[in-house]
């Protein structure tokens, strides 16, 4: 009765019961999350659901509430997670991880007999926790007016829930928080890491002599166990107890963390400790400031799980672990500047995590059209299509947005779309029992170290798989080898050096059996998993390839581990992987990493494979087939090339570049090229050039010919002409070029041309004067003096229509006079100028 939210529980029941949804805010420490559910079963009839955002707290919380109420767990109080449900159908208050609310609304959908929905922790936002708001809000306006809705955090912004909420009342109780002093480390603590600052501020803790449990903060189990061998390797003047919390921990290890101890705990954490339930004794925090965050690329398909820092509410959450219970400290492994630049809130995870399970939701719950549905806060739009395109790749949804019968079906399989569609397909082809393994493997955390696997363990567990399955030509899978490991250690009862020696994680191996069996369970309500095929391995291996077809990979080649995607994507193969062998497989696990050795920018990693044989892509994807034949100029190569490629599903198989072209193809393929001004073209040099310029001078003259023009056009027919059949430049070097540009006119107009416009006129002197011609311009000749004795005027060409302008040279071919009129050269300048030419030619004869 001290704690703070008993201040607010009559204002809070009024609202509830006059508004029916109440938005409450109350800080850490001050009950609501254990007296909530209290007041709410005592105001309402029937069943009070609580939303927990993870297991742990869904657990803990059932367990504090019902030894408050003094009932046993499971009776009044009970809670149900993904593979726990501790409950009766006499329990009052049921808490429930997110998940479990988003299948009562898609199974019986009226949520009967629950009274009141209470979402807890909302700041966190969860994909579910947005999917549940926005479905239980939706049922209220239509067939559940009289259904309770409470949301409540410490630290949301209430504002725009209330207005979702349809202006809501906003209820705020005071906190029974304690003042936390906090602190921000300097930048050369913060370069020795999160483990090192860690332990370094565990030391300063201890030394100030203050009181009190520590909780640390990191972002994921590998950084805890480091952290904990850092802080153990330093003495202390007094005992500690590490104890490691983190949500794949069996039960039991979890609950230590609330028993009394006789020595002081250190509790290293993830974020799963920074809201829900008390953990007793804490004073003192120390905060990496890390969670691990998973976010999605629609385009590419890949999850990524980055270590990122916290938002300041996170912060916030975190620092008030220490003051829940007396004052208390807190130490931030980060600067005072870098806190001031962290955004204010935490990104919702429907902005940034995989949609698919959702999207499929939303059209079970009754919306053809996603961005139609009432979404708290819509999701990006590339990531909603995304999420729609897989769902029709796996049969889901038919081309107009529809769920078909599949889709419907396998709507209200509790998993991802890809999981239930695998155990669906092994319903389908007698292999179920198989692929509830395969699924359990694809919904838990890696089970592979890779501190013991290597090469050559992975090729004898292939082998060994081989043998197991009558020595058929199986390919390889990781599926096969994994699943073998798993009921290895379970016969084993999951003993840590005999996981070891497998090369697997202990904890990894429980959790996917706990999972098959999870699976297997479902389908039995779903009376699935009495087919038994004749060949069972082989059909696992087709139900992975059908479930992932997106995700067809070919090895580029056997001296590396990159491989080809769809579209031509590029990724890696792991190294622990058993498929090195396997030409076609396909990846169930396509993550991103950062690059090796410590370089800029990331690589996509290929696990979780299986080998797939390509006559199944005939057998299953015949229409998904593609097949290019290119003809193109390759510049390197200077010549026509042909390119031929086939593809399935995106992924390119076959890549082959040839020289074996259609002659005409390619003609026409070089000439274009040639048109182009690219490349140049051999023998097009000066002589072609004298005779198009003969073509268009005579043209000007006798337009009536309507000689052909060089023109564009004139220019393509003749590189079509000289370029037929041929295929690369080295093959038009032969070739007399002039021959084809006069081919362009008839053989009478080329006589007609060579009449009109002479290459040469045969002077007196018996020498020839070659002409040149520029259209628009006058024909020009060049000639000495001697050579034009007895030519009295201008030579006439042309038919008479045109007169040659004269060039006259003296002895050395130096210009003299250019002259259109000859003779008065002859009586005007010349009877000057000899005198002095004879003079400096004197062995020429002068008349």
């Amino acid at each position: 009765m001290t704690l703070p939210i008993f201040s607010i529980r009559e204002e809070f029941c009024a609202a509830l019961l006059k508004r029916g949804a109440v938005v409450l805010t109350a800080p850490t420490g001050s009950g609501k999350s254990t007296q909530v559910p209290r007041f709410l079963a005592e105001l309402r009839e029937g069943r009070i659901l609580v939303l927990q955002p993870r297991r742990l707290a869904a657990r803990m919380l059932a367990e504090r509430v019902a030894q408050e109420c003094g009932s046993p767990l499971g009776e009044y109080v009970g809670f149900q997670t993904r593979y726990e449900r501790v409950f009766s159908a006499s329990t009052r208050i049921l808490f429930v991880t997110e998940g479990i609310l988003t299948r009562m609304l898609l199974g019986e959908g009226n949520l009967s007999g629950i009274s009141c929905v209470v979402f807890d922790e909302f700041h966190e936002r969860s994909l579910n926790t947005d999917l549940g708001l926005a479905m239980t809000q939706e049922l209220r306006r239509t067939r559940r007016p009289d259904l309770g809705l409470v949301v409540m955090s410490a630290t949301m912004d209430a504002k725009p829930v209330s207005h979702y909420l349809d202006d809501a009342p906003v209820i705020s109780a005071d906190g029974r928080l304690f003042p936390v002093e906090i602190t921000h480390c300097d930048q050369k603590t913060k370069m020795l890491g999160p483990a090192q600052g860690a332990a370094r501020a565990l030391r300063e803790c201890l030394a100030s002599g203050a009181e009190g449990d520590i909780l640390i903060f990191m972002p994921g189990g590998y950084e805890i166990r480091k952290t904990i061998e850092c802080c153990s390797q330093t003495r202390y003047s007094e005992p500690l107890e590490f104890l490691p919390l983190y949500g794949d921990l069996p039960p039991a290890e979890q609950r230590r963390v609330m028993e009394p101890s006789s020595r002081r705990k250190v509790i290293v954490a993830t974020n799963i400790a920074e809201t829900s339930l008390t953990i007793p004794g804490v004073r003192h925090v120390i905060d990496s400031g890390l969670a691990r965050v998973s976010h999605y690329d629609a385009v590419r398909g890949v999850n990524a799980l980055v270590t990122e820092g916290i938002a300041r509410d996170a912060a916030e959450q975190r620092a008030g672990r220490a003051g829940r219970e007396a004052p208390g400290t807190c130490r931030r492994l980060w600067t005072w500047l870098e806190q001031s630049a962290r955004p204010s809130r935490t990104t919702p995870e429907v902005l940034r995590v995989d949609l698919a399970e959702a999207v499929l939701a939303v059209h079970a719950f009754g919306y053809q059209k996603p961005e139609e549905f009432p979404w708290f806060a819509s999701p990006p739009q590339k990531m909603v299509d995304g999420a729609e395109k897989l769902l029709r790749d796996l049969g889901f949804l038919d081309k107009d947005g529809k769920l078909t019968p599949l889709g419907e079906k396998l709507s209200l399989v509790p998993a991802h779309p890809r999981i239930a569609k695998l155990l669906w397909l092994g319903e389908e082809e007698g292999c179920f029992e198989e692929t509830a393994w395969a699924a359990a493997l694809l919904s838990e955390r890696p089970l592979i170290t890779g501190s013991t696997s290597t090469h050559a363990d992975n090729t004898e567990r292939r082998q060994q798989v081989r043998k197991s399955t009558q020595n058929s030509p199986l390919p390889s899978s990781d599926f096969l080898v994994q699943i073998q490991a798993v009921l290895q250690a379970e016969k084993a009862n999951f003993a840590p050096d005999f996981c070891a020696k497998l090369g697997i994680h202990p904890g990894a191996a429980r959790d996917v059996a706990r999972a098959a069996r999870n699976y297997r369970d479902m389908g039995r309500k779903m009376h699935w998993g009495h087919n038994d095929a004749p060949d069972s391995t082989k059909s696992l291996l087709q139900c992975v390839f059908c479930a992932f077809p997106d995700r067809l990979a070919r090895r580029l080649d056997s001296g590396s581990l990159v491989c080809l995607l769809s579209e031509g994507r590029r990724a890696e193969l792991s190294a622990e992987s058993v498929v090195r062998d396997e030409r076609l497989f396909v990846a169930c696990e396509l993550r991103e990493c950062s690059a090796r050795g410590g370089q800029p920018g990331s690589r996509n990693l290929l696990s979780l494979c299986s080998g797939v044989e390509e006559e199944w892509l005939l057998d299953f994807f015949p229409e998904s087939w593609t097949e290019t034949d290119e003809t193109f100029w390759d510049e390197r190569r200077q010549q026509v090339v042909r390119h031929q490629t086939l593809s399935c599903l995106g992924v390119l198989l076959e890549d082959k570049l040839r020289t074996d072209v259609d002659g005409a193809v390619a003609g026409e393929i070089l000439a274009e090229q040639l048109l182009k001004g690219k490349e140049p073209i051999p023998g097009w040099g000066e002589e072609v050039q004298r005779w198009i310029d003969r073509v268009a001078w005579v043209a000007e003259l006798y337009p009536e010919e309507n000689l052909p023009a060089y023109d564009e056009a004139g220019r393509k027919t003749i590189l079509q002409n000289l370029c037929a059949g041929e295929s690369s430049l080295k093959q038009l070097k032969g070739k007399d070029t002039l021959a084809f540009v006069k081919n362009l006119l008839t053989w009478k107009q080329q006589q007609f041309v060579n009449q009109m416009a002479p290459e040469h006129l045969l002077l007196p002197s018996g020498r020839k004067m070659k002409l040149h011609y520029t259209p628009g311009q006058q024909a020009k000749g060049s000639a000495r003096i001697t050579d034009l004795y007895d030519l009295p005027d201008l030579p006439v060409i042309a038919g008479g229509r045109a007169k040659v302008l004269l060039d006259i040279l003296a002895p050395n071919y130096r210009t003299v006079q250019i002259t259109d009129d000859l003779a008065n050269f002859w009586k005007e300048l010349y009877p000057k100028i000899k005198p002095e030419l004879a003079r400096r030619y004197p062995r020429h004869p002068w008349r």
